[in-house]
């Protein structure tokens, strides 16, 4: 067993003994092992929090998938510790970053990490996109999902820089006295891009 792997079951066995209501879901199948690292994890951050929602905690264990129970835990303990949620909420949205480069043969690299809003931001648009051309397209689309993404990206990029709602840059018309003609200061009055 890797090293990682012990120090995660000894993690576990160890949260179990103060999680009865998760416990006893474990023992009857009722969650699953990814279930479990998720309310071990929960209960991490605030125990004594989580000893008064174990039992909200595991019936959503139970019903939810794996992505929307880490929502509810994630949920959770925001709720729980406010000021700790802000703090992991700013920790995460320090981390953003997003690099676009040029490749020597014309393809264009893209790489980065988004923080939670701007990444479900970023996921329901594309899959906005993708939803949409598979309503409205009668045939199968022979692409991969991954084809599929990049040109759901670029087509959001070609809707935003083709819009007329989007924010433009604005100068302020000459006036008598001379201001913001030629020569004359400008000054911008809409959303400087």
């Amino acid at each position: 067993m890797a090293w990682s792997a012990a120090v995660q079951q000894v993690r576990t066995a160890r949260a179990l003994q103060e999680m009865p209501a998760t416990r006893e879901a474990l023992a009857d199948g009722g969650i699953t092992r990814s279930a479990l690292r998720v309310l071990v994890s929960a209960r991490e951050t605030n125990a004594e929090a989580f000893e008064s929602a174990e039992r909200i905690l595991v019936d959503a264990a139970r019903t939810l998938g794996i992505r929307d129970l880490r929502r509810a835990a994630a949920y959770w303990r925001q709720a729980a510790d406010h000021a700790q949620g802000a703090r992991e909420a700013e920790r995460l949205h320090e981390l953003r970053r997003l690099h676009v480069s040029p490749t020597l043969d014309g393809m264009v690299r893209v790489d980065g990490d988004l923080d939670p809003e701007i990444g479900q931001t970023f996921m329901a648009a594309v899959r906005c996109v993708l939803d949409t051309h598979a309503r409205t397209s009668d045939t199968r689309d022979p692409r991969t999902s991954g084809h599929q993404r990049a040109d759901a990206l670029g087509y959001i990029c070609r809707q935003w820089l083709d819009g007329a709602g989007r924010p433009v840059r604005r100068r302020r018309s000459s006036s008598r006295h001379g201001h913001g003609g030629p020569g004359g200061p400008r000054r911008a009055t809409g959303h400087e891009v």
